[in-house]
């Protein structure tokens, strides 16, 4: 399995609205995954109202703009009722089959816990084995 990062990954910072657009691509077997972060971000943050569109990636700097810095900060500012989403984005993978040079029918975008880890991809390979059958 080949693991490589298209825009770098705090794993400090593991929930999908730290990211936008296409965050990691892995290889395996015939296979290419590539997970980004995608979908509009809208939210009030201590009052201030932040717009975070077309996979920017923005929403980061709105957050550290209002002292957040990481999932820990963000879980507890959004338990303080401090962040409001009117909506967020989300991780999706897309999937490639380099044998039959297509991509992979039927999965338009397959979510799971907005969650990435960047030192475990062994979830792959029984994943795939699950939605190829």
């Amino acid at each position: 399995m080949k693991v490589e990062w298209l825009q770098y990954f705090d794993n400090k910072r593991k929930e999908s609205v730290w990211y936008g657009g296409e965050l990691v691509k892995i290889e395996f077997d015939h296979y290419v995954i590539t997970i980004g972060a995608y979908g509009d971000i809208r939210a009030y943050i201590n009052d201030n109202y932040y717009v975070d569109k077309n996979n920017g990636g923005n929403f980061a700097n709105y957050l550290e703009e209002e002292g957040i810095y990481n999932d820990r900060e963000l879980y507890k500012a959004i338990g303080e009722n401090r962040i409001e989403f009117e909506s967020n984005n989300w991780f999706e993978a897309i999937i490639w089959d380099t044998e039959k040079k297509e991509w992979v029918s039927g999965i338009d975008g397959v979510l799971w816990d907005n969650q990435l880890n960047e030192n475990d991809f062994s979830w792959v390979e029984d994943w795939l084995k699950e939605i190829m059958n």
